[in-house]
């Protein structure tokens, strides 16, 4: 029936469905790409492997066909096909970009890991917001995936946090905190544990002072939710010791220590 269903589709597209779904569906696990800058601007050192969040054994023959979305500081966007373990892509409309996204928009099923040059060039656009809300959790997601994997070093993905100061979406908050509860967890019996939470503040900060306590007068539910969400992390770091604002409200204080315990438990 698969089968079949791919036929069709393939049939009325004019593209090979099958072929491209079959590494999808036939294999286990799915793909990490890794994308490293050449001497030539234009051109690429890109990589396949299977991702493993635990780390473990993986067979390394297995690939996939993967439609790699590419999009460029000045919007433009083209796709590329990969099917090779290992090989050099030239990417259209580089040259003079100021960076570059990789699985832009998030379309494609893979993980992304970035050469250092690469991630790093894509800072500016996070802080400024001009990558859009769907690449900023992408980069992050990854970013934090990999090193908990053990793929990249987790300063890579830390380096990336600080700069979402600027971040006004909730939903790209929701997921940073998730995984910067999962990195606090770590080391939350370590006597370096104050400077983890130190740089917990730090990130969350200008949020939390931006949105305040009070709710605002039709502001949007999801402002709201961010207030929450980003009060409630700075309480569970102990910001009480750095602020005497926070009210002793005890409905909302409940409310706060709820969503804590949801975010900080059981990681």
């Amino acid at each position: 029936m698969t089968t079949d269903l791919w036929k069709a589709l393939g049939e009325a597209s004019g593209y090979d469905v099958q072929g491209f779904m079959s590494s999808y569906t036939q294999e286990t696990g799915y793909p990490l790409l890794t994308v490293e800058s050449t001497s030539n601007p234009s051109e690429f050192k890109v990589s396949q492997r299977r991702f493993i969040a635990e780390g473990k054994k993986f067979d390394p023959n297995q690939k996939w066909w993967i439609s790699i979305p590419v999009k460029t500081s000045d919007g433009k966007l083209n796709k590329y096909d990969f099917k090779e373990k290992e090989s050099t892509l030239t990417f259209k409309d580089v040259q003079g970009s100021e960076w570059i996204k990789i699985n832009a928009e998030q379309s494609g099923f893979f993980r992304v890991r970035y050469s250092s040059d690469l991630s790093s060039k894509l800072t500016a656009p996070i802080n400024n917001l001009s990558l859009g809300p769907v690449d900023r959790i992408g980069i992050q997601g990854d970013a934090f995936a990999l090193s908990l994997a053990g793929f990249a070093p987790l300063s890579d993905a830390l380096t990336l946090a600080r700069a979402y100061n600027n971040e006004t979406e909730y939903p790209v908050w929701k997921d940073l905190a998730g995984n910067l509860a999962k990195f606090s967890s770590v080391w939350k019996e370590e006597p370096n544990y104050p400077q983890v939470q130190k740089f917990m503040v730090d990130v969350f900060a200008s949020v939390g002072k931006r949105l305040g306590w009070d709710e605002k007068e039709g502001e949007l539910d999801l402002n709201k939710l961010l207030r929450v969400l980003a009060i409630s992390l700075l309480e569970t770091m102990d910001i009480r010791r750095q602020s005497k604002n926070l009210k002793e409200d005890s409905k909302i204080r409940l409310q706060f220590l709820q969503i804590s315990e949801e975010l900080f438990t059981n990681w």
